[in-house]
């Protein structure tokens, strides 16, 4: 009996060890491409991120995704997203989730195929085809700069700002 609690203890302790090291709320350090060190992760709900990089985590509007990074991370700026772009990027899949992998190994990032949500109705869009990453920067009266991501190329363009898109953060 007294065998049967000690590993009922050790595996409680070894299952919470993990789970604060692996939750949703924390990324590692990382990863480089073009000098912008990038989270390797998607928001999930406003200061979190996912657990799994393949995880498409939260859509958010413009305004909501300026206060979704965690502390020590911030959104991107159009330049900066534009930079993605102009690296080597192909279209793949990680755990059966597709997107793209911009740079190359080992600082390669996956941004998932996460979709985008309906302002009228609140479905989602296009999940598993299209992604789109909102930047920090507004483009005029009611729109903002995005990064869209596709199976057949990556693009900067602008689009409204009630629109719910993904958020991919960069260190400050």
């Amino acid at each position: 009996m007294k065998k049967m609690t000690t590993i009922a203890i050790v595996s409680i302790m070894a299952i919470a060890f993990f789970a604060s090291c692996g939750g949703g709320s924390t990324v590692e350090h990382g990863v480089e491409i073009n000098g912008i060190r990038w989270a390797t992760r998607n928001v999930d709900t406003p200061g979190t991120f996912v657990r799994n990089p393949e995880n498409a985590g939260g859509l958010f509007t413009w305004e909501q995704a300026q206060y979704a990074c965690p502390e020590g991370w911030r959104m991107p700026t159009d330049a900066e997203l534009e930079t993605l772009v102009n690296t080597i990027n192909e279209w793949t899949a990680m755990n059966r989730a597709y997107g793209r992998t911009f740079g190359t190994a080992p600082n390669q990032l996956f941004l998932p195929a996460a979709g985008s949500r309906s302002i009228t109705n609140g479905a989602i869009l296009n999940a598993g085809a299209v992604g789109n990453y909102w930047a920090g920067v507004a483009r005029g009266a009611g729109s903002a700069w995005s990064m869209h991501i596709t199976g057949t190329n990556s693009n900067m363009g602008s689009d409204a700002r009630a629109r719910y898109f993904s958020v991919r953060c960069v260190a400050e």
